[in-house]
């Protein structure tokens, strides 16, 4: 099932889109790090 969803994101999003997507994912974590390191 993971699989089949995988192949219509590639499919259906652009590479901008991937890469917009992969850039919130990161500031997302580049966040939830420095939160913890506050902490």
């Amino acid at each position: 099932m993971d699989h089949t969803v995988d192949a219509w994101h590639a499919e259906d999003m652009s590479a901008t889109e991937v890469f917009l997507v992969v850039r919130r994912h990161v500031d997302l974590r580049r966040v939830s790090s420095a939160l913890c390191r506050a902490t």
